[in-house]
């Protein structure tokens, strides 16, 4: 099994919550590579190791959502990010492409500063 990411981090642009409700970040390029027997499944997923943090400040990982390109390959349509995983996609053999398009939900609560979280992609073969 192959997992190949497009980007190693993503940012989300500064944008006014009363305009946008969510703010987009550059798709990443996703592709799967698996060889396994007739039948099988493979699965990817994303788990984030925590909420998004600046400082003592945090955003909950709740927030950040994606939509997916490539639903034909196998890639789920959408999902939330969160500490305990959520699919990407179950896959057969072969290879896979589509994209992830990270969205962040926009809000005047959220404290000014730079934001981070580690999220760690899972391809799992039976």
């Amino acid at each position: 099994a192959k997992l190949t990411l497009g980007a190693a981090s993503i940012t989300f642009a500064d944008a006014d919550p009363d305009v946008d409700a969510t703010v987009s970040a550059t798709p990443v390029t996703v592709e799967v590579k698996v060889r396994i027997a007739s039948g099988s499944n493979a699965t990817l997923t994303v788990e984030a190791t925590g909420d998004l943090a600046s400082g003592d400040d945090t955003i909950a990982i709740s927030n950040l959502t994606w939509v997916a390109g490539g639903a034909a390959a196998g890639f789920a349509a959408n999902g939330t990010a969160s500490t305990t995983g959520s699919t990407v996609g179950t896959f057969a053999g072969g290879t896979h492409s589509g994209t992830q398009t990270y969205q962040l939900a926009n809000s005047w609560t959220y404290a000014t500063g730079s934001y981070t979280v580690t999220l760690n992609y899972t391809l799992s073969t039976p």
